[in-house]
């Protein structure tokens, strides 16, 4: 059966949840009417740290340049933070937890191919909106484990979130399959998800920094491995 949902579409209501994390945080830090004083204030220092780390990563990042960014004293961020990487760590925290509210979900309707097309348009987007700054989520997880712990726990729960999916739509599959073997091909599989658009949007390597300008042509590439190497015994794309 063909995918009769129109994949423009499903890409336009990607980009409706897709968001730019250091934009957000501005705005936030300017809702004076919703924060209190010192609300507003950690606001702030978050959006200037985020700022920062797209401007010039997180190696080069020192706590003036985010106190002159946010227009605070220096003695205001240590009553926040103590250091440049606890400050980074809240932003990047921040990121994990935009990325779990607006990530796509109730794609069970949809058929196969389309509910992957609308997760795979959602974290293209975000990712190629928050490149700079997941430079500096590289370098920071050196400095603070629990970024990676962060990560590894949201790429967990996506897998299990796809075993599920995968369970229902094809239980007599994957019901019987070993269930270790199933999570370690979906992790290998957003791995290598994660390090193609680490290559396009991040190292812009130089055989793979055109696809830059194509984000709809990543989006169909990611969608067609996904259904390919997951849902290929589907014979139609009924959900």
């Amino acid at each position: 059966m063909e995918d009769v949902v129109n994949p423009v579409a499903i890409s336009d209501t990607a980009s409706e949840s897709a968001f730019h994390l250091s934009s957000d945080l501005t705005a936030r830090a300017a809702e004076k009417g919703k924060l209190r004083k010192k609300q507003r204030t950690r606001a702030a220092i978050l959006a200037a740290t985020a700022r920062e780390l797209e401007r010039i990563g997180y190696d080069e990042l020192v706590v003036e340049h985010i106190v002159a960014s946010a227009a605070i004293a220096r003695g205001t961020f240590y009553s926040h933070f103590k250091d440049k990487t606890e400050a980074s760590a809240a932003v990047i925290r921040y990121y994990f937890a935009m990325v779990r509210m607006n990530r796509p979900r109730g794609g069970g309707h949809l058929p196969v191919k389309a509910a992957i097309r609308r997760s795979n348009a959602f974290y293209v987007q975000v990712y190629a909106k928050n490149a700079l700054l997941l430079a500096g989520r590289e370098a920071l997880m050196r400095d603070c484990p629990e970024i990676a712990d962060l990560r590894d726990r949201l790429n967990h729960d996506w897998a299990q979130m796809v075993i599920h999916d995968l369970r229902r739509r094809l239980p007599d599959q994957y019901q019987s399959q070993d269930p270790v073997v199933v999570h370690l091909k979906i992790r290998a599989m957003i791995a290598m998800a994660e390090e193609t658009l680490r290559e396009i949007f991040l190292y812009r390597s130089k055989s793979m920094r055109p696809y830059a300008d194509s984000p709809d042509l990543i989006i169909e590439v990611l969608t067609d491995y996904w259904h390919n190497s997951l849902y290929v015994m589907v014979e139609s794309d009924a959900p």
